[in-house]
């Protein structure tokens, strides 16, 4: 194809119009860009430009108003509009200003040239028409009404997907639902949208107005009987509801909402109506395509419920076969029964207090879970064996943390957790092992895990001594601290035990007294 397009490009984004000006160049096209959305707009005229391409976001003009006014100099101009992110209503007006096309950032280039290559096609294919305008004029009026109208679904339903895009990456059952009631208003031009849902034990009414952008949470998390929608819930059809009865304005004005008009679906998961999806108030009514429109948006809010829930269950069945792990490591073990619940307490506790993100917490308590599951490998002499090991039998007790890892590496899932199993018994000197890793470049979930480990191993009676005191296994953090363990680590810990953060009812230690000149060598 002769690509011989003349485009306008308008950004203010000098680096952005820069480098999509280079790539259609090398693509072949004509390009003329503007930073300054108001000299695009006075050097425009359709003889010179094809095709105009404008972000949307600028401070002076924004890419809706460039497309007003190219469009008063020239109603057939070909605009396609450019967006950092995605948004309903800019997208709808883009489309209603008669925008050819809209293009969230970072760009699909392929999917962008293929659309230029298009509008070439078009343009030649008009030019080649218009030979022919005046036996075709009225086919040809029909056809772009046609036209304007498949763009105005495109867009639609462009923005139905992305939609159920946040649907399905909601973290929660209840951030699904408020998701659903938030976008449903927006999607389908509606003043207000709410969600009833009731389903085993969890039940809610939100509810979305346009207005103020705000969910509203109508009974805390509850859906109590005088709830105005729990009627609808076994309702299997939808209804356009442009002259609601007089019985339907009451319900809906006990949550303070004035109805002209509305439109109600239900949820239905296998058979069964869990919710309604309501929207009201959209000037000039509700049609079969809004219909179409929040039907499919509470499909997908029905799926995302059901993959949340599966996710759930497993995530539930895999920390249930994690407990079960420790708890084998430990039976092994005579003298350690608690100790991985209470390193798991105490590192959870440590976590949160030094500003671990979520996954990073998830890690560490999966870590804390298996960082012992190596011991499976250590025989039974070594492992309770009463008083000190020699030194053949510590470096085959120092193998558990290689074991371990070597147990859990091939599991995709777990990679996240293999520092906790591996280097929970570096020393912060540098004297640790298996890897003599020393201060940060430890990794955060060893340096943790060393201070709980280490605090409990000294607090809880061993094959090999009784349990110390927690008064001598405070002064013992204190004392090696920036040689055995993380400065910083170490007083955070001091610290939640003075606050009560570790005491006897939350954790379950035994406080024995102990030698002060016994050493800890779990």
């Amino acid at each position: 194809m002769n690509k011989a397009l003349n485009i306008m490009l308008v950004d203010d984004d000098k680096g952005s119009l820069e480098a999509l000006a280079d790539a259609l160049t090398i693509s072949g096209f004509e390009v003329s860009p503007f930073s300054n959305p108001v000299t695009a707009i006075e050097n425009y005229s359709s003889e010179r430009f094809d095709v105009v391409v404008t972000d949307i976001n600028m401070p002076e003009v924004s890419g809706i108003e460039v497309l007003e006014q190219i469009r008063l100099k020239n109603p057939k101009a070909c605009v396609i509009i450019l967006t950092g992110f995605a948004d309903i209503e800019n997208a709808i007006a883009a489309n209603n200003q008669g925008a050819y096309g809209f293009f969230r950032k970072p760009l699909d280039i392929i999917r962008f040239l293929e659309t230029l290559e298009k509008i070439d096609r078009e343009q030649r294919q008009k030019k080649t028409d218009a030979l022919e305008a005046s036996r075709f004029q009225e086919m040809e009026t029909d056809l772009d009404m046609t036209y304007r109208e498949l763009q105005h679904y495109v867009v639609l339903l462009d923005q139905l997907q992305w939609v159920s895009r946040k649907i399905y990456g909601a973290g929660g059952l209840r951030e699904i639902l408020s998701e659903l009631a938030g976008s449903a208003a927006h999607l389908i031009n509606a003043d207000a949208s709410f969600i009833a849902f009731k389903d085993g034990m969890d039940s809610c009414c939100y509810g979305y107005t346009r207005s103020d952008c705000q969910i509203t949470d109508y009974f805390h998390g509850g859906l109590p009987e005088r709830e105005p929608f729990l009627t609808w819930l076994n309702e299997k059809g939808y209804h356009l509801e442009n002259s609601p009865d007089a019985s339907l304005r009451g319900k809906l004005r006990e949550l303070g909402v004035e109805v002209a008009n509305c439109i109600r679906l239900p949820l239905i998961s296998h058979d069964r109506v869990i919710g309604a999806l309501v929207a009201v108030n959209k000037p000039g009514g509700f049609n079969s395509t809004d219909k179409f429109l929040v039907d499919s948006l509470a499909n997908s809010a029905v799926t995302a419920i059901t993959n949340f829930r599966l996710i759930s269950d497993l995530e539930m069945l895999f920390e249930k076969t994690l407990i079960v792990l420790s708890h084998a490591i430990e039976a092994r073990d005579n003298y350690t029964g608690g100790h991985t619940n209470r390193v798991n307490a105490f590192a959870m506790t440590l976590g949160r207090r030094l500003g671990l993100s979520e996954p990073e917490l998830k890690d560490l308590h999966i870590g804390t879970l298996l960082h012992d599951i190596g011991k499976i490998g250590i025989p039974d002499a070594v492992l309770n064996k009463p008083g000190r090991l020699n030194d053949r039998e510590f470096e085959l007790m120092k193998s558990h943390v290689l074991i371990g890892e070597q147990m859990v590496k091939d599991i995709p899932q777990l990679a996240g957790v293999l520092p906790a199993i591996r280097n929970h018994h570096e020393r912060y000197d540098g004297r640790g092992y298996p890897d003599g890793l020393r201060g940060e470049g430890i990794p955060i979930a060893g340096r943790i895990i060393a201070v709980a480990d280490s605090f409990d191993a000294m607090t809880s009676t061993r094959a090999y001594r009784e349990a110390l005191s927690v008064e001598f296994a405070l002064a013992e953090l204190q004392t090696c601290s920036g040689s055995q363990f993380d400065p910083r680590i170490a007083k955070t810990f001091i610290e939640l035990h003075e606050e009560g953060a570790f005491g006897p009812a939350n954790i379950g230690l035994k406080a024995v007294a102990g030698n002060r000149n016994e050493r800890m060598r779990a």
